[in-house]
């Protein structure tokens, strides 16, 4: 990969960067050009993709991208798509989205890609939502979703569509402004209709200009993305890899398995994936397998636990400088959609420790603080809610402007999630503001206690803590553990016990149950996160669990939380 690697000369990236009209909806407008016509393909995948009627690729040069996304945009303009109109993209993961991704911004249009592991009915509802003028899909999908959509939407099956060998012409591309929509991605609709997020040509893009105005570093030429190939994370990867020509692979699956397969017989020097695809790495693969060639694994969305990242540094390398040094680095942090970009970060290594949950902190351009919900600010080390204000940050959602004021304190974005900042400015991610556990002796971070529990008990292989009631007439909840233990011969009881100690040492509240559970028992959603609104209903109704359902608790023996990382005082 080293002639890849090498492509573009430190000029040709400077004068990109210099262009003030590049962004995330003309960026291949401004990176083909530069690339040899002859130049290798550099976006791979494992599977087969059918892309139209009678064609079907494993990989894209850029110019093949190019070539692809042009014809795809002549048919939109021929079937009367306009600016500014949603097109839903709901397909397997493969090409398709990088390819519907740049032929819609290429007119105006803003792709809604969808997840294509979101079922059916709520992708649908999420569809009637924003009102798109067609959804393109595959076979499979195209039947069941087509008599669920609002009338005037229309299903297409790219299989049957006949594309035609001509070409948009470069004179009838669409002239981004800064604030042209870009694309709509979308939360997981565990809860309801999935909130539909807005990206913008430059605030998506301001994330990535970043990383590119930041040396080409050793190491860095064949990146392993195991993010679904619809998310706005992994569109971004794919933007940044194009525009420093780097090469990427697009793993199908994302299981811990398929992407440890990937590693050995690909060799990245990057892997990106949400924190699942590294639990499962870690503690099925890690101790077994040979990641050599992996420099960075990149994390996106939520912190990852030290625990996992521990057993994945021991692999590797990394450089410092010219230096190659042994065991690799773990970017962890703390990011999502409405965030536009990755907007904290701590690196580890097999020689650092700042762990606790802490994401590092705030990137250079981003302010953040802690808030209550009158507005104002905790005191520092505190917990409170999440706010960030930055240049990357969504301008709302499609279609509810009602949920886009309710997430703003003046100029500050709320992400939903409960943290501590210190005096330094390092951020301590310690939950969801929907799983904070309220006990009768005060909150209970459930994210914070996982963390101490595959901490302090070296048997336990994945944790996941949710509340039930009290009782039947108390507004308390309690603390219940469902852990994967790797030893058989560990009793609940016992574990309970450990556990709890282990607690007490740290300052944080007890558990006052302790379920040992196949990793399979705990619900996950279509990008792995914990489904905990799911775990809680679970637990509290026999008819959707294997096991009986809790037991309230007369009486919570949680104490306060107070920690080094996380004060008792929480003003969520």
């Amino acid at each position: 990969m080293n002639s890849q690697d090498n492509l573009f000369s430190d000029k040709q990236r400077k004068q990109l960067l210099l262009n003030p009209y590049l962004g995330a909806g003309n960026f291949l407008q401004f990176a083909a050009p530069i690339y040899p016509v002859d130049c290798q393909d550099s976006i791979l995948t494992d599977m087969q993709t059918t892309i139209c009627e009678g064609e079907s690729i494993q990989s894209l040069s850029v110019h093949s991208l190019a070539t692809l996304a042009g014809r795809w945009a002549l048919w939109y303009r021929q079937q009367g798509v306009e600016s500014a109109e949603p097109v839903a993209v709901y397909c397997d993961d493969g090409l398709n989205y990088i390819i519907h991704f740049v032929a819609l911004t290429a007119i105006g249009a803003v792709p809604a890609l969808t997840n294509g592991k979101m079922p059916v009915p709520i992708a649908a509802a999420h569809f009637n939502n924003i009102s798109v003028k067609y959804v393109i899909c595959d076979t499979d999908r195209c039947t069941e979703i087509r008599e669920r959509l609002n009338p005037g939407i229309e299903a297409v099956d790219l299989a049957t569509v006949s594309l035609g060998k001509e070409e948009l012409e470069k004179e009838h591309y669409f002239v981004h402004s800064a604030r042209s929509p870009v694309m709509i991605t979308h939360s997981s609709g565990t809860t309801g209709i999935p909130k539909a997020v807005i990206l913008h040509h430059e605030q998506w893009f301001h994330g990535i200009r970043d990383l590119l105005k930041k040396p080409h570093a050793q190491g860095l030429d064949k990146y392993l993305n195991a993010l679904p190939t619809s998310h706005n994370s992994s569109i971004a990867f794919l933007i940044h890899c194009m525009l420093s020509g780097s090469q990427i692979m697009l793993a199908s699956q994302r299981d811990g398995k398929s992407v440890a397969n990937l590693i050995e017989e690909y060799s990245p020097s990057t892997v990106v994936a949400f924190p699942q695809t590294y639990v499962e790495l870690a503690i099925k693969h890690a101790d077994e397998r040979t990641f050599s060639s992996v420099n960075t694994w990149v994390n996106s969305g939520d912190a990852a636990h030290e625990v996992h990242i521990r057993k994945l540094v021991k692999h590797g390398y990394h450089f410092r400088g010219s230096k190659k040094i042994e065991g690799s680095q773990f970017v962890d942090g703390l990011g999502s959609s409405e965030m536009g970009h990755i907007s904290f970060h701590v690196i580890h290594t097999p020689y650092t420790a700042n762990y606790g949950r802490c994401v590092g902190f705030p990137q250079p351009w981003v302010h953040a603080k802690a808030f209550q919900k009158d507005g104002k600010e905790v005191p520092t080390g505190d917990v409170g809610m999440l706010g960030v204000k930055s240049p990357s940050i969504t301008p709302g959602y499609w279609n509810n402007s009602n949920l886009t004021y309710k997430s703003r304190i003046g100029d500050y974005w709320l992400t939903g999630d409960m943290v501590s900042i210190d005096k330094d400015g390092r951020v301590f991610h310690v939950d969801r503001i929907s799983d904070v556990i309220s006990t009768e002796a005060g909150p209970c971070y459930s994210l914070l206690t996982e963390e101490y529990i595959l901490a302090g008990i070296p048997e336990l292989e994945e944790c996941t803590v949710v509340g039930i009631p009290a009782g039947a007439d108390s507004p308390f909840s309690v603390p219940v553990a469902l852990v994967v233990c790797s030893d058989s011969r560990a009793t609940e009881k016992d574990l309970l016990s450990a556990i709890n100690q282990h607690l007490t040492d740290q300052g944080l509240p007890a558990v006052t149950e302790v379920r040992i559970v196949d990793h399979q028992d705990i619900p996950k959603g279509i990008t792995g996160k914990v489904l905990k609104r799911t775990l809680r209903e679970q637990l509290l109704n026999p008819a959707k669990s294997s096991r009986p359902a809790a037991k309230p608790a007369s009486r919570s023996k949680s104490r306060r939380a107070s920690s080094r990382s996380a004060k008792s005082k929480s003003t969520a």
